[in-house]
């Protein structure tokens, strides 16, 4: 035969089309026979003849199987649908529709051909960075304090089996990945406290896995509840907002931030003064329940809270000192007000909204605490700098203003 010859296929010997030959270890197989085959069957170059003429024979005996299939529960996801049969404990994975199952042929497999079953999250996360400039000017990229992190997240289960020909069935429940970004997910937010179960996507797919692994390892059918998309409430319903509620704060004692201070940056252009200077910082943040319903499902404790508030004032007060805000440390609680208006305070918000259903209502910064290995050479900068603020201050002599600017504040007359 010609390299160009005619080629028939070994299993049911039509003649082989341009492009439509499926190589077999031993043989030739038509693209319209390998369409037959298993859809979790990966095997078809490494097996004879013999084998895929087996297989097609069972493939057609399980027509009979899925036509008696009787349906008692199912967990529909992006692409595929488990069926199962609780009578029988009979299952199918299937992208077909009831009507067309005969045609597709799904296989109706057994719980007792189990050997194990799991579902997998896996993560994909990349860093946030931002520009910002150094003290001489330069650009550079660095990363928010504290960091933030775009996510995704994928849904797949995992079926190990004995089965005559395939033994792993793996499939995914979403078609995109359910996306998070600029957050940053610490440890310790698991379970009930997890808040990206807040999320619909990612609570419908997670419940969904839940869902299939249980069965599958022979528990008893659950209630599959598809949880509606994330919208704003109707305006003729508007979300039922509770009283604000005050906690008292105090990074020092936090966790996470006893030992990782926040960098507070000092900057002086006229005396060439920059200096990270770590602060901890105490005092109360008051927060009200905007979603009763969200809260009420992720029911977050007030440590949870507090933890989420304490890296988000962490990242705000590094942030906006870096642009150059706020002016020295001793002055930051004259600036809550500031800070709660700020870009950090108000994502934070939003963040704890769309994950907890509350929102971050007020600030007030009672104390601040230089770290104290820093504190004397802090005190020498502090000192020059309020020594060159009182040289530059003027009294306008037509309106008795006090200004440190070439002009008036109050009335606009030039620096004498």
């Amino acid at each position: 035969m010609g390299l160009f010859g005619k080629k028939y296929c070994d299993i049911c010997g039509a003649e082989i089309g341009l492009l439509g030959n499926r190589k077999l270890e031993n043989g030739n197989c038509c693209k319209t026979c390998a369409a037959k085959l298993s859809p979790w069957f990966d095997g078809r170059k490494h097996a004879t003849v013999d084998q895929i003429k087996s297989q097609l024979e069972y493939r057609e005996s399980n027509k009979k199987n899925v036509a008696k299939f009787e349906k008692t529960y199912e967990v529909p996801t992006d692409k595929y649908r488990f069926l199962f049969n609780s009578h029988l404990n009979t299952f199918m994975i299937t992208s077909a529709k009831d009507s067309d199952l005969l045609e597709a042929n799904p296989d109706v497999l057994t719980l007792a051909m189990i050997r194990t079953v799991s579902y997998d999250v896996p993560e994909t996360k990349t860093e946030i960075l931002k520009e910002t400039k150094d003290f001489n000017g330069d650009i550079k990229r660095v990363s928010y304090s504290p960091k933030r992190y775009n996510y995704g997240y994928d849904f797949t289960i995992n079926i190990k089996l004995d089965h005559p020909y395939f033994d792993e069935i793996e499939f995914k429940l979403n078609d995109l990945p359910v996306k998070f970004e600029g957050q940053n997910f610490a440890e310790g937010f698991e379970g009930d406290n997890d808040p990206r179960m807040a999320d619909s996507d990612y609570a419908n797919y997670m419940n969904a896995a839940k869902c299939i692994v249980d069965v599958l390892n022979g528990g008893k059918p659950q209630p599959y509840k598809k949880f509606e998309p994330n919208a704003a409430p109707a305006a003729a319903k508007p979300a039922e907002k509770m009283p604000v509620r005050d906690i008292a704060f105090n990074t020092a004692e936090d966790p996470v931030l006893k030992d990782n201070w926040i960098t507070f940056i000092l900057q002086y252009p006229e005396k060439n003064i920059y200096a990270e200077v770590p602060i901890q910082v105490s005092g109360t943040f008051g927060y009200s329940i905007a979603d009763k319903e969200k809260y009420v499902a992720v029911k977050p404790s007030d440590a949870v809270i507090l933890a989420r508030f304490s890296t988000g004032l962490k990242n705000a007060i590094s942030t906006e000192t870096m642009n150059g805000q706020y002016g020295l440390p001793n002055e930051l609680p004259a600036h809550a007000d500031d800070l709660l208006a700020s870009d950090s305070i108000k994502n934070l918000s939003k963040s704890l909204c769309q994950f907890m259903g509350i929102i971050i209502e007020s600030l007030k910064i009672d104390k601040v605490t230089i770290k104290e290995d820093n504190r004397k050479q802090v005190a020498q900068l502090l000192g020059i700098i309020t020594q060159d603020r009182a040289s530059q201050d003027w009294t306008c002599p037509g309106c008795g203003n006090k200004n440190t600017g070439n002009f008036c504040s109050i009335c606009g007359s030039k620096r004498p």
